[in-house]
């Protein structure tokens, strides 16, 4: 038996159509925002359970997670925002992830000022935070190697994503390019990597063992495609 869990990129950046200086941390474009609630109904259109919704921590990924209006696509809309998954980003890795001692942004250092600024982006949902950091226990060799260090942050927050969502729930995990194709290349040994559009919607399952002992991370996963949001909502 198989579990899917979606990945899906944050919508168009803002800065990158000449609306904003800010390439650390900036939010989406109006027309990325119509991404994000675009893709949200495809998933939740091919979608026959409920979904587990979790979120890397920068503006456009929370901006892409609960986009204006979402409450159309569901009533209730909730997000865990998990850390660790913003450490893929470029931006991010350059300061060796998101526990990098030199990150410029204060506010993704405190639980409290995050969860301030995820409420601000969509009052009406509701936002929790996964404390993923010690999930980075035994990864010391890698600090040296800064972007190497930030992946690996990642790949432990993809796990505790999927360990904390009900077996029965879709896991709807909102990241970045970057995560997307490392996830796809350590599946695929490097011989696939997919086409990372905004907003596009990559799919991995992983095998459901029944006792015994749980086998190495990832040794159980496998990378099935990745979408356009358009093309995703109509499969």
């Amino acid at each position: 038996m198989s579990r899917r869990i979606l990945l899906l990129r944050h919508g168009e950046r803002i800065d990158e159509i000449g609306q904003s200086n800010n390439t650390f941390d900036p939010g989406l474009s109006a027309n990325g925002m119509v991404q994000a609630k675009e893709a949200w109904g495809g998933i939740s259109k091919s979608c026959e359970s409920k979904m587990a919704i979790y979120s890397s921590p920068m503006t456009r990924t929370l901006e892409t997670a609960a986009p204006p209006g979402i409450e159309d696509v569901e009533a209730k809309w909730s997000i865990k925002i998990v850390p660790g998954l913003a450490s893929c980003a470029a931006a991010v890795a350059q300061y060796g992830g998101i526990r990098g001692k030199h990150l410029p942004d204060p506010v993704l250092k405190s639980q409290d000022s995050l969860l301030e600024r995820a409420k601000s982006i969509n009052p009406s949902v509701d936002f929790s935070i996964i404390d993923d950091s010690s999930s980075d226990s035994g990864l010391s060799q890698y600090a040296n190697a800064s972007e190497l260090y930030a992946d690996k942050q990642f790949l432990n927050a993809v796990l505790a994503c999927v360990a904390d969502a009900d077996p029965s729930q879709l896991c709807v995990i909102v990241t970045h390019r970057e995560g997307i194709r490392s996830l796809a290349r350590k599946l695929t040994e490097g011989m696939r990597r997919p086409h990372t559009t905004y907003c596009c919607i990559a799919s991995f399952h992983v095998e459901i063992g029944v006792g015994g002992t749980p086998p190495p991370p990832f040794q159980d996963w496998w990378y099935e495609d990745c979408w356009s949001f358009e093309e995703f909502g109509a499969n």
